[in-house]
């Protein structure tokens, strides 16, 4: 058994118990955790709420939740419910820490791939998906769109996409609900087995889509109204954030 010698059985202390953070939180005024704090007050997620009319009283699904930082950010500003689902071992194990440091008592974190919950899912629909920097991290992101629009009217996205700026050259598609979508390919080329840090997607190879034809992806799965906030850039190349619904 691992025991830490001469620790006080502290929150400060369970955020110890792991290496590898990304998140930077805040215990009784001391930074815990990784070096990143944007992403416990993250502006992306703060516009996505205020475009759904907020977490409260909602039940929320939350595609790939890192290390719990939006999930409290969503329950604490009410959420009925926030089940997150996380494919990553270690960043499922610091969300439990979170959970538990936090007391987020209406977070239901599983560990498993969320596509095949999105897919198999047949419980009440969510009042919104969270599906906030995932999509560019599939092999399939079209696919994994219209399986969400079966279990949701609402969902908030924000992604990076294909572009000239894109590392990227190899042009292919992904094909879902009887569409063809364009995008580039892209490859973690080996980082996500040798970072202990890594914070991607399950597969070494992910699909970016083109932004139009993410856009028309999540219309042609029934999500009508694309509200966007407009096209940003990162130093990975171009994103997109917006909210769709039907």
């Amino acid at each position: 058994m691992n025991t830490i010698k001469g620790e006080e059985a502290t929150i400060e202390a369970m955020f110890k118990t792991m290496g590898g953070w990304t998140t930077q939180f805040e215990v009784n005024g001391t930074p815990v955790g990784g070096h990143i704090n944007i992403l416990t007050k993250d502006p992306r997620l703060i516009y996505h709420l205020q475009m759904v009319g907020g977490a409260e009283g909602k039940r929320i699904l939350e595609l790939g939740p890192l290390e719990g930082a939006h999930t409290k950010m969503m329950i604490d500003a009410g959420a009925k419910e926030v089940i997150a689902v996380e494919g990553n071992p270690d960043c499922f194990l610091r969300c439990l820490i979170v959970k538990e440091a936090f007391q987020l008592t209406n977070a239901k974190f599983l560990f498993g791939d969320f596509n095949l919950y999105v897919q198999n899912y047949t419980g009440e629909k969510f009042d919104f998906i969270s599906a906030a920097g995932v999509l560019y991290h599939q092999k399939n992101p079209a696919q994994l769109i219209h399986n969400m629009a079966e279990i949701t009217d609402c969902v908030i996205v924000w992604a990076q996409v294909a572009s000239n700026t894109q590392p990227s050259n190899i042009e292919s598609v992904v094909r879902a609900g009887g569409y063809i979508y364009r995008g580039k390919l892209n490859n973690y080329l080996g980082t996500r087995a040798t970072s202990d840090v890594y914070c991607g997607g399950l597969n070494d190879d992910a699909f970016w889509m083109y932004p139009e034809d993410m856009r028309k992806c999540f219309r042609d799965a029934g999500f009508i109204n694309i509200d966007e906030q407009g096209m940003g850039t990162t130093v990975h190349g171009d994103c997109l954030i917006f909210v769709a619904s039907k």
